[in-house]
């Protein structure tokens, strides 16, 4: 049985994009150099249908869908006016709106009661009760570059720990915004970035970073860029500014990923690391800085058992850390994890099957039933099935 949903198309302007929830009832092209969001979603077109469907009416429908993510909204009076609109008509009628805010700000924002907000990126300490999180989407990467065959590491003696990406200050030109991530990094070693954690932005990556090349306990494997993948006049995902940087950036990645034992996944400026989800897909082991994040599927999956978890708090001691989780494992259990990482990813954050209806419906609360059903089928469905 499918859920029905309502959104009003007229609410989209042409420099917009829509929610890509709506994609198999409002055909749109996702196909630029960097994002890659043709890739991204384009098994969820096909099968969408198969567990949505798209009402004339709010009467019709189960839930109203605002069809633009928030934050191309908040800034925006005659959207937010729209948006207003839409909520208060689905309110009136007994439905509430699902709203998508990809904005990894983490701002703040008074949603009203009547509606589910799913978010990349929140922090823990002020979460509202309607927000829910949800996984930074990509496509698969072990099928797409690696043919989907899973290279399997076997364990030596002292883990390899790598990392590929932009972790300012390190790295980074000397300007005044090295100052001012100068300036974050040393207020993170002070513990002043975990009482103001917005204003923390990549402090906690670089400093896991200087703490691990310093450690004896480990290997490290890093490759800093000198500025951010999504540092280019689009906003979109496009390493080094150019498509054939980004290919090649891209692959650097990718080797350097499938060449460790374990993977440093902190946040960046939004509270939140699509590296963790990537490395779950890579059969990798993640290190996890948690920095007051939310992780989807708490109430189902026990994160701590499939990667190196590590408070903020404790980024002192992160090279001991990743020593003694590798340590703990037998030869035959640190091969397993590597497998069951890439299963987590085809279980949770990639497709494997159906959601079940009956399972949903046994949720305690409509809201725990809604977002569980739409996580699970988007996580399945925006990931082409591995061969």
């Amino acid at each position: 049985m499918q859920l029905a949903l309502f959104s009003d198309r007229k609410l989209i302007s042409p420099d917009c994009i829509q929610v890509p929830m709506l994609d198999p009832f409002w055909r749109v092209v996702r196909d630029d150099a960097g994002n890659n969001d043709q890739l991204n979603f384009s098994e969820y077109v096909r099968k969408g249908r198969d567990h949505f469907e798209l009402s004339r009416s709010i009467h019709d429908a189960d839930f109203a869908v605002l069809p633009l993510d928030w934050q191309l909204v908040h800034a925006f009076p005659e959207r937010i006016l729209a948006a207003k609109k839409l909520i208060a008509e689905a309110a009136a009628m007994r439905r509430q709106t699902i709203i998508f805010c990809g904005d990894d700000a983490c701002q703040p924002f008074d949603w009203p009661s009547s509606t589910l907000v799913f978010r990349v990126a929140l922090y823990r300490s002020d979460r509202r009760r309607n927000e829910l999180p949800m996984p930074l989407w990509s496509h698969d990467l072990l099928r797409a570059q690696l043919n989907g065959r899973l290279g399997l590491r076997h364990k030596k003696a002292k883990p390899r720990v790598g990392f590929c990406g932009f972790a300012p200050p390190l790295a980074t030109p000397w300007n005044k915004q090295k100052l001012k991530d100068g300036l974050r990094l040393a207020a993170n070693y002070l513990g002043v970035t975990r009482r103001e954690p917005r204003r923390a932005g990549h402090s906690p990556r670089a400093r896991a970073l200087l703490e691990l090349e310093r450690s004896r306990h480990i290997e490290s494997s890093f490759i800093i860029r000198k500025q951010s993948a999504f540092n280019n006049p689009t906003g979109a995902f496009l390493p080094g500014g150019t498509l054939q940087s980004a290919q090649r950036q891209r692959r650097d990645f990718l080797q350097n990923t499938i060449e460790s034992d374990y993977v440093l996944c902190a946040r960046g400026y939004g509270n939140c690391s699509i590296r963790f989800y990537e490395t779950f897909c890579l059969g990798r082991i993640p290190v996890f800085i948690n920095s007051d994040c939310v992780l989807p599927y708490e109430d189902q999956i026990d994160w701590k058992k499939y990667c190196v978890w590590v408070e903020e708090s404790e980024l002192s001691h992160i090279g001991e850390k990743v020593a003694d989780f590798h340590a703990a494992l037998s030869s035959d259990d640190f091969v397993e994890l590597q497998r069951a990482s890439r299963r987590r990813h085809e279980g949770r954050c990639g497709q494997r099957g159906k959601p079940r209806r009956e399972w949903l419906l046994r949720r305690v609360r409509v809201v725990c039933a809604v977002s569980s059903r739409w996580n699970v089928t988007a996580c399945r469905l925006w990931y082409p099935p591995s061969r």
